[in-house]
Parts: structure tokens; C-alpha cells; sequence
């Protein structure tokens, strides 16, 4: 059923404000002055709760996608309301060094060295998410693309409430859809099979990932609802609270 008008400003507030603060934490990075070249610069000093998080990557060759999500945690941390501000001198030559490397290059962690990176693609494209957007995201959850639900869930698991919003919006559009086409008469086929495909594809991924991606599916269908003057049956959705 159409979304009511009612609901769909409200909803589209909060999109535009998803964007927002995405682009605001791009201009930050395309401010910056262009790094020097990673293999004649010395070691990156990274520190306290960032350098936690990098130094969860450097066991293995390149960082992931839910690694990367976390270094975007830790930067996030503190900044709900406007994350850019958060990004100081020492995140900001991070970033960049992510952004540039096409090998691992060195840091110190607390003054330990290590040898982290690069971004291996799928975390390049979830920081292009971030900082960029993704005008396809649509389409390519109605197609079901799995990378694109695996990224949402972890932006929806960042402490910055435009990434949430971005999230929560986008999969909520996309259950939207699905439950338009959802009646008794198809036993709401078409919604149970959206949500138990990306359940499934969140049951298999790593445990924040997991988390959070069911949080996302319960947030995203609690604003169908509410969009669908309470029309969902509870028992379609409810069980992503468990």
C-alpha cells in the first residue's frame, strides 16, 4: 500500500539528513592536503581507541569490510551529532592512507609497530558508502544484492545517527516494496522472503555484523508498520527481536 504523506515527510527528513551527514564527512576528507607517498612516509601514529581497532586487522592481509567498519566506529565514537568533528589530524592521515594504498604500509599502535592494509575491495566499497553514497542502492536491494545488506547492517551498527537513519531508511524502502506486494492470499510470501533471505545472510555473518543487521531488519520493519498505519501482522517481523 502507498506510504502515507503523513509519514513520508518525516521519513524523507530523516534521509536527507542521512545524506547530510554523509557529505559532510566527505568534504572533511577532500579538505585535506594530498599525502605523500605511503612506501617514503614515515609510520603513521595511531593511538588509544583507534589504535585498538587497527590492530585488530594487522594479523591478517588487508582489512575487510567489518574491520573497516569498525575503524569507522572508533572514529564515529563520541560525535552522534556531527561526526566530522570528530575527526582529528591523526584520523584524518588514516583515512587518506586507506583511501591511497594499494599495499600494506606502517603504523604504530601505542607506539608498537605494525603493518596494516590496504582496504580490500568489498571495505573499500562500504567506505565509498559512507563517504560517497551509493544513488544504485535501491535497485540493487531489489535485485537482492547481498554486499549492499551486509553493508547497511554494519552502517546501521555505527555510533552516528545519520549512518542509522541512512540505513534504517534505505531497508525500509525495500521492505516497503515487499510488503506492498504482500497479501493473505500469497500468505505475505514476498516480505517473509525478504526478511528470512537477509536473516539468513546476517545468521552467517561476523557476530557484530550479525547484530546489528538484526536490529536493522526489526528497526526497518517497525517504520514499515508504522508507515502502513500498523497494517503488518506482528508475528511477520516480531521474531527479529529475539
Amino acid at each position: 500500500m502507498p506510504i502515507p504523506r503523513s509519514a513520508a515527510r518525516p521519513a524523507a527528513a530523516h534521509l536527507a539528513a542521512a545524506h547530510l551527514a554523509a557529505a559532510h564527512l566527505a568534504a572533511v576528507l577532500l579538505a585535506l592536503a594530498p599525502l605523500p607517498a605511503l612506501a617514503n612516509a614515515a609510520p603513521l601514529a595511531l593511538t588509544g581507541p583507534l589504535a585498538a581497532a587497527v590492530g585488530q586487522t594487522a594479523a591478517t592481509p588487508g582489512i575487510d569490510a567489518d574491520e573497516a567498519a569498525a575503524i569507522m566506529a572508533a572514529i564515529m565514537a563520541g560525535s552522534a551529532s556531527n561526526p566530522a568533528t570528530a575527526i582529528n589530524a591523526e584520523e584524518q592521515a588514516l583515512l587518506q592512507a586507506l583511501s591511497k594504498a594499494r599495499a600494506p604500509f606502517p603504523v604504530t599502535l601505542d607506539g608498537r609497530p605494525a603493518t596494516i592494509g590496504p582496504l580490500q575491495p568489498e571495505a573499500a566499497r562500504f567506505m565509498d558508502l559512507i563517504f560517497r553514497g551509493n544513488p544504485n542502492a535501491g535497485a540493487q536491494l531489489q535485485a537482492g544484492n547481498p554486499e549492499l545488506q551486509l553493508h547497511l547492517a554494519r552502517l546501521y551498527g555505527l555510533p552516528d545517527q545519520g549512518s542509522v537513519n541512512q540505513a534504517r531508511m534505505l531497508m525500509a524502502t525495500d521492505l516497503m516494496q515487499a510488503w506492498r506486494n504482500s497479501t493473505v492470499g500469497n500468505s505475505y510470501e514476498p516480505l517473509r522472503q525478504k526478511l528470512g533471505s537477509a536473516n539468513r545472510l546476517y545468521e552467517a555473518a561476523a557476530p557484530a555484523t550479525r547484530k546489528s543487521g538484526r536490529r536493522l531488519l526489526f528497526s526497518a520493519m517497525d517504520l514499515v508498520d508504522r508507515q502502513a498505519n500498523d497494517s503488518v501482522p506482528d508475528f511477520l517481523y516480531q521474531w527479529l527481536k529475539n
